[in-house]
């Protein structure tokens, strides 16, 4: 029972030290003469402190303090007819007030002057809507019914059905869609359809059954739809898909339930993908190995694009193509058996290529000696503590690792058994180690560039692992080429 005592007992020591803040902040506000946080700390400190009777009173005096300050704020609005500003000002201290009214033992604000906070945000409300309907009214009548259209609104978002804002917003509406209707008749007269169906469509939002807008819009976009299907079929004559699928995207837009256009895009869009075979690279001064790994390295880059118009063979598909064949998966192969297979395979484009490495070098370690300073400490003949600057020697070592890798791939369609391209790519990777080497006194009088430096010498990356990124990075130049090239822009 005691220690459910104790327990209750730190619970309330926790809520009061948590809200204290609350009450000092009020206090401070309310000396500063900045009544309205005042009230807000005071009303958060009370939440939990409903007896706090101290609390109460800086509450009570808060609120008095606060709506006379909001009356003069009112007065001075009111003569400079800012309804804008009294509104936002009447608001707040009426929220705020309207809080404080409910706290058990509090007398102020009174009803009186809650009615009265009440009765200016009305009026300040009503008369900011005036405002409003005056400007729209001045607007409408020079002519600029875009603008007058946008007041009117923002009138009706003050006071709901002010006036006659209602019909104006209604008649400004028609007369913006009369405005629209003509422009998209003489866009017709001059078969401007897609403009003219814009036009219309423009109408539309401004009144949805305007005339006979809905007729002429179903209409456009039958005629649309049929000019640009027509307009594929004469591109696909001429072999030119990029623009036949541009055509048949519109054909889509205009009508997705064209006769035909489904299939007709998927056609389109058949031959505009380029389905690729990439094959195990040679290797040449390497492993068998990297040739494997430069291929699979440039399959994961095309897939990692994720273009809809390549599709790579997967790589267990063009093994058992290989297996079929009784052919070897490592080693060089040659055009047109690649060609073949990329047939077997249903692919319209192999990459073929090699990797060698061009260079590899390890540069002899480099020793350069340095000079550094330290302040030695001694005591004179006088037994004078002083200091002086000294010298000593330190060495800074370097040793450096390099690789070349050269990847060279073609690209090659299978119908047609053309090299689309042939290019050459070049990566070099480098790995360097340094560390430094001085009196193991004199370690903390090192320049800051080489304090942190190792005191014994550090291993290089190993030559595979240098190579590996060589050959990431190469094959990632690869396929941007490959992907330039064959991708929908540039075929």
């Amino acid at each position: 029972m005691i220690r459910k005592y104790l327990i209750f007992c730190l619970l309330l020591a926790g809520i009061s030290i948590s809200c204290a803040p609350y009450r000092m902040k009020a206090v401070l506000a309310y000396r500063d003469k900045n009544y309205e946080s005042a009230l807000n700390y005071n009303l958060s400190y009370i939440r939990n402190h409903p007896n706090d009777q101290t609390a109460l009173d800086l509450l009570n005096k808060s609120a008095i303090r606060y709506f006379e300050q909001t009356k003069r704020q009112i007065e001075h609005f009111e003569r400079i007819e800012d309804w804008q500003n009294l509104l936002q000002i009447t608001n707040r201290s009426y929220d705020l007030l309207s809080q404080a009214i409910q706290v058990v033992g509090i007398t102020h604000p009174t009803k009186a002057e809650l009615e009265y906070l009440l009765s200016v945000k009305d009026q300040s409300k009503m008369n900011s809507a005036q405002e409003a309907f005056d400007e729209a009214m001045r607007l409408y009548n020079s002519g600029d019914y875009q603008q007058a259209l946008g007041k009117f609104n923002e009138v009706n978002s003050m006071v709901k059905h002010y006036r006659n804002t209602d019909d104006m917003i209604r008649q400004v509406n028609e007369m913006i869609a009369e405005m629209e209707y003509r422009k998209a008749k003489q866009l017709l007269m001059s078969d401007d359809l897609e403009n003219a169906l814009m036009q219309l469509e423009s109408v539309q939002r401004y009144v949805p059954n305007y005339r006979d807008t809905h007729a002429l819009v179903s209409s456009l976009k039958h005629q649309l739809a049929d000019r640009y299907f027509e307009e594929a079929d004469r591109s696909l004559q001429n072999a030119d898909y990029l623009h036949a699928h541009q055509a048949m995207e519109k054909v889509m837009e205009y009508r997705g339930d064209y006769p035909g256009a489904r299939e007709r895009l998927k056609e389109v869009e058949d031959k505009l993908t380029r389905r690729i075979a990439v094959f195990p690279f040679e290797a040449q001064d390497l492993p068998v190995s990297y040739g494997d790994m430069a291929a699979q390295k440039v399959i994961a880059e095309l897939l990692g694009r994720r273009d809809k118009f390549i599709k790579v063979l997967e790589r267990q598909n063009l093994e058992k193509i290989f297996e079929e064949q009784a052919l070897s998966q490592t080693g060089a192969i040659d055009e047109a058996t690649a060609v073949e297979v990329g047939k077997l395979g249903g692919v319209n484009t192999i990459v073929l290529g090699t990797i060698s490495l061009v260079s590899y070098s390890d540069s002899p370690t480099t020793k350069e000696t340095k000079v550094g300073t330290y302040n030695r400490v001694y005591r004179d003949v006088r037994n004078v503590k002083r200091e002086k600057k000294e010298t000593f020697h330190y060495s800074l070592f370097e040793k450096k690792r390099s690789v070349e890798v050269n990847v060279n791939y073609r690209l090659i369609d299978v119908e047609t058994g053309e090299i689309m391209e042939s290019h050459a790519v070049n990566s070099v990777q480098t790995d360097a180690v340094s560390w430094v080497n001085a009196p193991k006194a004199r370690m903390d009088d090192l320049p800051a560039s080489v304090k942190d430096m190792a005191t014994t010498a550090k291993s290089l990356k190993p030559k595979d692992n240098l190579i590996n990124s060589a050959l990431s990075d190469a094959s990632s130049k690869v396929s941007n080429f490959i992907i330039s090239k064959i991708s929908k822009g540039g075929i």
